[in-house]
């Protein structure tokens, strides 16, 4: 549970730099696509006044829970060695 919240906190500090890694396939494929004529570039939509808050807080969560789990496997391939 603290690595988690370890992890969280990380991903908070880190928010911009994992939306733009999630995001950079997106934009690469709407840069092969033809114009249209409202085209306008990506961007990402917001519908609510505190949508920003928490997709940061999803993000740095997720990216917080990420990293233990990732360790926990690495743990249990070491224990069992199969």
């Amino acid at each position: 549970m603290v690595a988690i919240a370890i992890g969280s906190i990380a991903g908070w500090f880190l928010y911009d730099t994992v939306v733009e890694l999630l995001l950079d396939p997106y934009c690469d494929y709407w840069r092969t696509v033809p114009p249209t004529s409202a085209d306008e570039g990506v961007r990402t939509v917001l519908h609510g006044a505190v949508d920003p808050v928490l997709i940061k807080l999803k993000v740095s969560c997720s990216s917080g829970s990420s990293s233990p789990c990732r360790r926990a496997l690495e743990l249990w391939r070491f224990v069992v060695r199969g």
